[in-house]
């Protein structure tokens, strides 16, 4: 009799956290869905849920805990592993996050996302080579797929392929007009052809979409 009424009380309270998480209060709904897992310890979706709810508020240690709990009730819960991830890039744990990218993708070998997201990985390890590869692949699965050529167009930058680099932020751009990385990115690698009046007008433009830090470039360096 206790072990239904206790999960009747989580069903509902679940379902009030649910609602907040949808109304991004955030730690109103991670308050229900401890609540929730209080009484019913075995709540996958709660956990999981109370997790997104951590990582919006950047509690990114708290959010990588619970999706370890959804995974230890549940191995194969491919967005516990996704979530958990991407949270490790926040922490700048990327060898671990770039292992977990490699197993998702072992699942999932269509998922250009994965791979975006594993290139970042290689990328912030120093390893371009393996990352423009990820990103070449993210972009063969979506070519459509702004971010990837941005990401890949940083690598080449790094190794000195200029041109190249300003071909997929060009992309980058194409795909997306507003992508202010790609403009702000675009414009440093025309600086670094000497082609300051075009790179400054790239400034501008990323500086519009809402990229408060290159302002201090635009005043150093343009008219």
């Amino acid at each position: 009799m206790q072990y239904t009424d206790n999960m009747s009380k989580a069903i509902q309270l679940l379902k009030y956290g649910n609602s907040k998480l949808l109304e991004e209060k955030f730690q109103e709904a991670i308050d229900y869905y401890s609540k929730t897992v209080g009484l019913l310890p075995k709540c996958t979706s709660a956990y999981y849920n109370r997790g997104i709810a951590k990582s919006r508020l950047n509690d990114f240690i708290g959010a990588i805990e619970d999706f370890k709990i959804v995974l230890s009730q549940n191995p194969s819960h491919i967005n516990a592993s996704y979530n958990s991830a991407i949270n490790k890039i926040e922490l700048n744990d990327y060898k671990s996050a770039l292992s977990d990218f490699s197993r998702i993708i072992a699942i999932m070998p269509d998922s250009q996302y994965a791979y975006n997201n594993r290139g970042t990985c290689y990328r912030n390890l120093g390893n371009y080579k393996d990352a423009i590869e990820d990103y070449t692949i993210a972009i063969s699965l979506d070519n459509n797929y702004s971010n990837a050529y941005n990401n890949r167009g940083e690598c080449k930058q790094k190794m000195g392929r200029y041109q190249s680099a300003i071909d997929d932020f060009t992309k980058a751009i194409e795909v997306n007009p507003e992508n202010a990385n790609a403009f702000r990115n675009r414009g440093d690698t025309k600086h670094f052809l000497y082609q300051y009046n075009h790179g400054c007008s790239d400034w501008k433009k990323a500086e519009m979409l809402g990229d408060k830090e290159v302002k201090k470039l635009i005043d150093a360096n343009c008219r």
